[in-house]
């Protein structure tokens, strides 16, 4: 019994059961982060496949949802769904 106590009490790298709870920016956070960066800026001006490079890297940085992309860009949500998806 003793045996179990010890291996159940040690420290291990399994994820098995664990929650791992991702917080989401809110549009304030995610505007100021945009803006932060000047090669953001204007998006709308941009190629269609410049827009959705950085579309899709946008997304993988802030982990952002497609409707939130969509109004802090203000991007039609179809267009960065296209975007997301190739």
């Amino acid at each position: 019994m003793a045996d179990f106590v010890r291996f159940s009490e040690k420290e291990n790298q399994d994820e098995c059961l664990e929650i791992n709870q991702k917080s989401r920016l809110s549009d304030a956070q995610l505007t100021d982060i945009l803006r932060q960066n000047s090669k953001y800026q204007n998006l709308g001006e941009l190629s269609v496949e410049k827009r959705n490079q950085l579309n899709r890297q946008i997304q993988q940085e802030t982990d952002s949802s497609i409707h939130q992309l969509s109004r802090v860009l203000g991007l039609g949500k179809m267009i960065v769904e296209q975007a997301l998806k190739r």
